[in-house]
């Protein structure tokens, strides 16, 4: 672990970047829109049942099956759980600062460099972490607002969707991690 704080935590963990990158090939992501006004984002997305079985899925979640983070996948969870995103952002279409009440953190594998994302209190940035290289990333998303603001490269990642709260998380990862 480099940075641990109430924002994010890195994770020592090596994946199989080149096959997560892969899977852009084989899975169409669909543009993703605000759920009030119908306007996209700036973001694409995919989360489908054969993304899931995806073999280099699969091993990520088997490979974090220690630590009792709380994964759920399947019907109920719509747009939760996992997912492979693809940010083609506009100055005019970026990802506008909100937390995600429909889960807790997140785990990111950041798929291209560099990418940011900004922590906020109210109007303001706290805290910016700049994804620089291949290391997995908890995130607290659940708790504190948080975005990202224009940047003219293209950004992947590949996620899982935790539903343990981020102090649960904090003591998983001082316990096990």
């Amino acid at each position: 672990m480099r940075i641990r704080n109430k924002y994010i935590i890195e994770l020592d963990y090596e994946y199989d970047h080149e096959s997560l990158l892969e899977l852009y090939n084989r899975h169409e992501c669909t543009p993703y829109k605000h759920q009030v006004t119908g306007k996209e984002l700036g973001f694409s997305h995919c989360y489908t049942e054969y993304l899931f079985n995806e073999p280099v899925v699969q091993k990520i979640i088997a490979d974090f099956s220690y630590l009792d983070l709380r994964f759920e996948f399947g019907e109920h969870c719509k747009s939760t759980g996992f997912t492979l995103c693809e940010s083609r952002m506009a100055p005019d279409l970026t990802i506008t600062p909100h937390i995600d009440y429909a889960r807790s953190a997140c785990l990111t594998f950041p798929l291209t460099f560099p990418q940011v994302v900004q922590f906020y209190d109210g109007d303001d940035v706290v805290y910016e972490y700049q994804y620089q290289h291949q290391t997995a990333v908890l995130g607290n998303i659940g708790s504190i607002k948080h975005g990202v603001t224009y940047a003219p490269d293209i950004r992947r990642q590949f996620q899982l969707d935790i539903f343990n709260t981020w102090d649960e998380i904090s003591e998983i990862i001082s316990n096990k991690g």
